[in-house]
């Protein structure tokens, strides 16, 4: 019995080391060479927001803080791996809003939301072209997250985030 359950603490460590959290994919791919991480601070997002009008301003009143992960510069192997590690990304308590999939490329939309309230989204974009991970956190609603979705049509297949 003892060692049941000893095997069983073990099994249940391997499967919960082999997941990855957001947190762990920014520190793992933050000071890759050619990466581009972008983080904002809340004191920074309500600066912002002093200066913003009609629709940015909309966008940025739900938003507390900002972290954005741009590997598209890396080498292919670094976007494989990165690829690899969002596959195994823990999306336990999220929601999927949206996946889309075209070639090799793979992009998630997920949620965090308590109660009617979106806390987070996280855009996760894998493959050898667009390789990005985007954090927003803050308390919006679903028609915030659809303008922001819509402000970042570009028509060019990649994800871009504007206010």
């Amino acid at each position: 019995m003892k060692k049941l359950l000893i095997l069983c603490v073990m099994v249940l460590a391997c499967q919960l080391g082999a997941a990855q959290q957001v947190s762990d994919l920014f520190s793992k791919y933050a000071h890759v060479q050619n990466a581009e991480s972008v983080s904002v601070s809340p004191l920074l997002i309500k600066f912002a927001r002093l200066f913003a009008d009609g629709d940015d301003a909309r966008a940025l009143k739900g938003i507390n803080s900002l972290r954005v992960l741009d590997l598209d510069d890396c080498a292919d192997e670094v976007k494989q791996r990165f690829a690899s590690d969002a596959s195994a990304l823990e999306v336990k308590g999220y929601e999927s809003l949206m996946e889309a999939s075209k070639n090799d490329e793979k992009t998630r939309f997920l949620l965090k939301m308590q109660d009617d309230v979106v806390r987070e989204l996280l855009i996760v974009c894998g493959g050898t072209d667009d390789c990005a991970l985007i954090q927003i956190k803050g308390k919006m609603t679903l028609e915030d997250v659809v303008t922001l979705a819509e402000n970042s049509k570009k028509g060019d297949g990649h994800v871009h985030i504007s206010f």
